[in-house]
């Protein structure tokens, strides 16, 4: 991971949760705490988190923070419901289950920032790590009935 960022499209970028919900399902944050800690310079921590994307419950720590803050360029934020489209897209098209932490990369890519911004959208080509099946079904079929 130590490639010149002169050009764009060889840029590595994050995704991570754009609004984080406490247990009443209120809004707590608008902003990622990963994305805070990025422009901080410093690891940023939030209350405990709700989401549907329980894998990014977790805190950037000691082995995490030095890779977010020296090899991702920048972090593409989305929300649980654009998460469920992406697991939902797997599933339908690849046919694959993916846990919600897991489809976070498609649903960046697919989101509407990411389409939007002239830089991101005139690579080529991209790379998504699609990754775990560790997911409750029960709260993946309720996710898909809203």
């Amino acid at each position: 991971m130590t490639e010149e960022k002169s050009d764009p499209c060889k840029e590595k970028y994050a995704a991570d949760l754009s609004s984080i919900r406490d247990a009443h399902s209120r809004i707590r944050s608008i902003c990622s705490p990963r994305l805070y800690s990025k422009a901080a310079g410093r690891i940023i921590t939030l209350p405990e988190t709700y989401t549907i994307a329980d894998g990014l419950r977790a805190f950037l720590g000691d082995l995490t923070w030095p890779v977010v803050r020296d090899f991702v360029d920048d972090i593409i934020v989305v929300d649980d419901s654009e998460i469920i489209e992406a697991m939902k897209l797997c599933y339908e098209i690849l046919k694959l289950a993916v846990e919600p932490s897991g489809a976070i990369g498609l649903a960046a890519v697919l989101s509407e920032s990411f389409r939007s911004n002239t830089t991101w959208n005139s690579c080529s080509n991209v790379a998504i790590i699609l990754s775990g099946g560790n997911l409750d079904l029960g709260a993946l079929w309720n996710s898909y009935m809203k």
